[in-house]
């Protein structure tokens, strides 16, 4: 079986309630700021592929919407090709870059 493990691997440490949930509540902060920071941010990109047609806040809604339905973790186990795709163009892409800043 696959053991899942989750960002509050402290539990298992001998230490005190209150130092955890105050580690708990941090990481909270984190992924929400996180979280927050990739909404705006793709939507700002969708917003300026679009050239600025669509409305900014329905351009992080479609983003929120659709990692919403990719990012589920069960399902993400039939894209691994994509994963495996998306970094082999990263590699091709650092290639070409550095081959032609260097002509």
């Amino acid at each position: 079986t696959t053991e899942i493990y989750t960002l509050s691997l402290h539990d298992a440490l001998p230490i005190c309630t209150i130092p955890r949930y105050i580690v708990n509540i941090l990481q909270s902060i984190q992924l929400l700021c996180a979280t927050g920071l990739i909404v705006i941010s793709n939507g700002q990109a969708i917003s300026q592929v679009s050239k600025f047609k669509l409305c900014y806040a329905v351009c992080c809604l479609i983003w929120a919407i659709v990692g919403f339905f990719v990012g589920q973790v069960r399902t993400l186990q039939r894209y691994g090709w994509l994963a495996n795709f998306a970094i082999w163009l990263n590699l091709m892409i650092m290639f070409i870059s550095m081959g032609k800043c260097s002509l």
